[in-house]
């Protein structure tokens, strides 16, 4: 029995101006391509979009794919209030990579984290309470699925 495909990433609008990304791999820059046409479709449908990002899955980007996602970043700046990307704590090389290249965009409207629990507090003065309870069910589902 052949099981379920895991997609390489995801681009939802559930709740409000909410945008929930999760991404599993980006294998070239046509990849990043589609998926930053994606964050911008969404997240340009929705005034004040805070964009929440699951990069738990460790992901170490070949340079023209890490080039590629800079430019995405840059191009996100445009269309949405907040990032908050959330990574995962033990894989210590990916989570460098990722605050290399956040710090390298140099906004301060996108920040990365490893606690679910920071990462809400410091979206929470921008969502609804829905929001907001839509923000931690998504935090908590890479957990349940891992």
């Amino acid at each position: 029995m052949k099981g379920k495909e895991q997609r390489s990433w995801t681009v939802d609008k559930v709740v409000g101006n909410l945008v929930e990304i999760r991404v599993n791999r980006l294998d070239s820059i046509d990849d990043v391509k589609r998926f930053s046409d994606a964050i911008v479709k969404a997240a340009g449908a929705t005034p004040d979009a805070i964009l929440i990002v699951d990069l738990r899955t460790p992901v170490v980007f070949p340079q023209a794919v890490t080039n590629a996602v800079i430019d995405l970043m840059t191009r996100a700046n445009k269309v949405r209030r907040k990032t908050a990307i959330l990574l995962a704590g033990e894989h210590a090389v990916f989570s460098m990579q990722l605050g290399r290249l956040v710090r390298q965009v140099g906004d301060p409207k996108r920040q990365t984290f490893s606690d679910p629990d920071d990462m809400l507090n410091w979206i929470a003065d921008s969502l609804s309470d829905a929001e907001k309870k839509r923000a931690r069910e998504f935090s908590a589902q890479h957990m349940v699925s891992a």
